[in-house]
């Protein structure tokens, strides 16, 4: 077994034919050295899009905050509007400087589809091999929704506005769908955050726990600001992780602005203790469930501005306003399990949060969208809980 901080040396040709598979091109021409530690943390940046100055914005962030040294490898796959996408590895120069160095470029690409995911995990796992690895996924966003599954107005607008309508990620007309998302991780991942908006909906955060440890997202949407990356790798780099530190300081960083950008919600989950909150949910649904089609809406927690996104409810504020006392009391408890930390904000902008479990969910209206229901069955959440029949 190697440790952390051993080099292994490989010939380029050798690992040139290997990265072939990729598709891709090599930044270096000689020989690559190849030094595994504990911990290689992967940002996935998908700015082809109205996103790529706030895109440079937040790298200028992380590049101010802590980088590793032999704890681990910092890397922004950056994708940006006018560009070809870069594997960026940032780290402290010589002098101490902190640079960005090219370890890799790829060739014109679509960032936001399942292969150019794919393709940037295995590439990371090869130039920077680790202990564990860590992924940041970076771009719009709107959880388990389909591509443009709402208004054409909606769509148009931009983040930390109204967020637009879109799964994850968006790189002209592409969109990478959250099912599609979860089959791209190729390796087990100790961390996921999404740096996107509506991305901590339980049926995302279901969707890739077999493949995750610890899953942050917002329930609402994310101002462009995004993540103060000055402030969090600090807490990740450790040898023992801090994600909840990663969330309050993200709570933090907001919640002491004022006016409308005082406005976040975030939440982590334990992937692990999900499947518990599923069963007491199947348990829910199965005896309460046909109440959901004459429940009163505006009685949840919505996670949504405006009449155009009413895909988001607070998941808790559901279960209670379904079941009974003591099986809500269950689902409270085993939710509470999952979601080791959750803070938000008393507004995201206008909204006023009045109740907050951290975790959104659809709730079917009145009548019901038969064309979302069907798409929502095939998600393991339904599956596993039978909330759509």
């Amino acid at each position: 077994m190697v440790t952390g901080g051993m080099h292994i040396r490989f010939l380029f040709c050798a690992l040139a034919m290997a990265l072939t598979l990729f598709s891709c091109k090599k930044a270096e021409t000689e020989e690559i050295v190849v030094v595994k530690r504990p911990k290689t943390v992967l940002l996935y940046m998908v700015a082809n899009n109205n996103l790529s100055y706030d895109a440079e914005n937040s790298i200028s962030r992380l590049q101010n905050g802590y980088i590793p040294a032999e704890e681990g490898n910092l890397l922004v796959y950056k994708h940006c509007a006018g560009m070809d996408p870069v594997l960026l590895h940032i780290k402290k120069g010589e002098e101490g400087t902190v640079v960005a160095d090219t370890a890799y470029r790829f060739p014109p690409r679509v960032s936001a589809t399942k292969s150019a995911l794919t393709q940037a995990l295995n590439v990371t796992q090869a130039l920077f091999p680790a202990d564990s690895y860590g992924l940041i996924l970076w771009s719009h966003g709107t959880g388990w929704i389909p591509p443009l599954a709402s208004s054409s107005s909606a769509a148009q607008e931009q983040r930390s506005g109204s967020c637009p309508e879109r799964t994850f990620g968006l790189d002209g007309k592409v969109e990478l769908e959250i099912r599609d998302l979860a089959q791209a991780i190729p390796y087990k991942l100790s961390f996921m955050l999404m740096d996107a908006c509506f991305m901590g909906g339980i049926e995302t955060a279901y969707e890739v726990k077999d493949s995750v440890d610890y899953y942050i997202g917002s329930p609402a949407e994310i101002l462009t600001e995004s993540f103060p990356y000055h402030k969090i790798m600090q807490h990740i780099f450790k040898s023992t992780p801090d994600y909840a530190a990663v969330c309050k300081e993200y709570y933090d960083y907001y919640n002491a602005k004022t006016g409308s950008v005082r406005s976040a919600t975030v939440a982590l989950m334990d992937c692990s203790k999900l499947a518990e909150v599923a069963e007491v949910a199947k348990r829910v649904f199965d005896q309460y469930g046909e109440r959901i089609a004459s429940l009163d809406l505006s009685l949840l927690q919505p996670y949504f501005r405006g009449s155009s996104s009413k895909y988001f409810y607070d998941l808790k504020d559901l279960v209670d306003a379904i079941a009974d006392a003591s099986l809500s009391a269950e689902f409270a408890a085993a939710l509470e399990r999952a979601v080791p930390y959750k803070a938000s904000t008393p507004y995201f902008i206008e909204l006023p949060i009045r109740s907050f479990c951290g975790v959104s969910t659809y709730v079917p209206g009145n009548p019901a969208d038969t064309k979302l229901a069907d798409y929502y069955k095939q998600y393991k959440w339904n599956q596993a809980t039978g909330m759509i029949k």
